[in-house]
């Protein structure tokens, strides 16, 4: 039973991960100027005395515009590719290289032609054409479509070669891609003889391109911690950072007011992506009661969710509100 259960969660870490192998030698690599490049089928003997290829555990081998050292000087630019999937949390990049001669540049194009500079690993000395210091990349919710990898060598003679060592792994999950919003909400009621009780809120640092927006319940007024989350529909809701409440939906009686912010900017879902700020008030008869108890219970981030009942209430918090944002 131990064994099946291990193999089926070595599956779902498999499903979970996609690794590509971008190696020289493996993956298709283009270079800039001419068109294709070729594996050096008689790689230079102090190149293999320094760095056996091909590498063990990649494949790597030594590429160049030629299929052989013999080179014509300049800088050329190689180029891979790697497509990133929709639902992609992560992308990670970690991969060595080595060059004769210059190494001069590294760089991930986004789909967007965005550049995402990746630096030079330096050379180790003495043993110039090994394997350099790993480069370890993570973008963060990654767009999906064409990534390219590209890295820049400058051959100085007749003789040179590129040679990179690595992978691309994407890791699929939800992606929130933005920082919890720092937002205070402020409530005020005005009550007017004869014209009933209109309540205004404020949710300051709030941002309205995330989308957020606010839910109104009506609720059993307890007698402690009136503030906690309640099941029941939503009586009013509307979106944007500020928002008066008209007189004809407060009745008297205790009401729950939540603010929601949107934390991905790239996907709408409720039930992954949003935090919480609620306040409860009372609208009497005669007389108006104001509490600004907020409720820790519904201050939700739903990646920090504490507990199985918070998870839950988020889910049926989600559940009610509209699919539409601002």
């Amino acid at each position: 039973m131990k064994k099946i259960f291990a193999i089926f969660l070595l599956l779902l870490i498999a499903m979970a991960t996609k690794a590509q192998n971008i190696s020289t030698g493996v993956a298709s690599w283009t270079v800039s100027p001419g068109s294709s490049t070729a594996v050096i089928a008689s790689p230079h003997p102090i190149w293999n005395g320094q760095q056996p290829t091909p590498v063990v555990g990649t494949n790597a081998k030594w590429i160049s515009p030629t299929g052989s050292i013999n080179v014509t000087s300049g800088i050329y630019s190689f180029e891979t590719i790697i497509n990133v999937s929709a639902g992609i949390n992560q992308l990670n990049l970690n991969f060595q290289v080595s060059a004769d001669d210059v190494l001069m540049g590294l760089e991930l194009v986004t789909p967007s032609s965005g550049v995402i500079i990746l630096g030079v690993p330096p050379v180790n000395t003495p043993n110039y054409y090994s394997l350099r210091k790993a480069v370890d990349t993570t973008i963060k919710c990654p767009t999906k479509g064409e990534y390219k990898l590209r890295v820049r060598v400058r051959f100085i003679d007749q003789v040179g070669g590129f040679l990179l060592s690595g992978n691309a792994t994407q890791i699929q999950g939800q992606c929130c891609d933005c920082p919890v919003p720092n937002t205070n909400v402020n409530l005020s009621l005005n009550t007017t003889l004869g014209g009933g009780t209109v309540a205004t809120a404020a949710a300051i640092g709030a941002s309205t391109t995330l989308g957020n927006g606010w839910t109104l319940k009506q609720v059993s007024c307890a007698s402690t911690n009136g503030c906690k989350w309640m099941p029941g529909s939503i009586k009013w809701q509307s979106t944007g950072s500020t928002i008066t409440i008209p007189a004809t939906v407060l009745s008297p009686g205790c009401y729950v007011l939540t603010h929601y912010v949107n934390r991905c900017s790239k996907n709408w879902n409720p039930k992954a992506c949003l935090s919480y700020r609620s306040i409860c008030f009372t609208v009497c008869d005669n007389a108006i009661k104001v509490s600004d108890d907020i409720n820790p219970k519904l201050i939700m981030k739903t990646k920090e969710a504490n507990s199985k009942s918070n998870e839950s209430d988020i889910e049926k918090e989600a559940e009610l509100i509209n699919n539409t944002k601002e």
